[in-house]
């Protein structure tokens, strides 16, 4: 059986889209991004969250419980947020309502809200 030149162009065409569609475009190493583990806000807030090997999430800013998960995306982890308590607390300074992501430098986690805007920082 022979093969069309036209077939064997469009064959090597492909794989090359397919192998070009598995690097990435991002100058960051995703694997260098690791989230998991307990993250604390300086004192006196007693703000934390957890990130475990699964991706799953759980924290407190001091007075509201959240729940969700972690994904780490690019040079950043995502958050979606699942399950939150409504209390209303006075002196809270923290709160993780509205967090979308954050990044990673060293041992410092920085979290942002869905317009990119900080909201606090967390060392592991």
């Amino acid at each position: 059986m022979r093969t069309s030149p036209i077939l064997a162009l469009a064959l090597a065409g492909g794989a090359v889209l397919g192998l070009a569609g598995c690097a990435s475009s991002s100058s960051s190493d995703p694997a260098a991004v690791d989230p998991e583990g307990t993250w604390q806000a300086a004192d006196p807030d007693a703000a934390w969250l957890t990130i475990d090997a699964a991706g799953k999430l759980e924290g407190d800013d001091g007075c509201n419980h959240f729940t969700g998960t972690a994904t780490v995306v690019d040079d950043e982890v995502r958050f979606t947020l699942d399950l939150s308590t409504l209390k209303a607390c006075l002196g809270v300074t923290t709160s993780f309502q509205g967090m979308s992501s954050a990044v990673i430098e060293g041992e410092t986690m920085t979290t942002r809200d869905y317009k990119g805007n900080e909201i606090v920082q967390l060392h592991r």
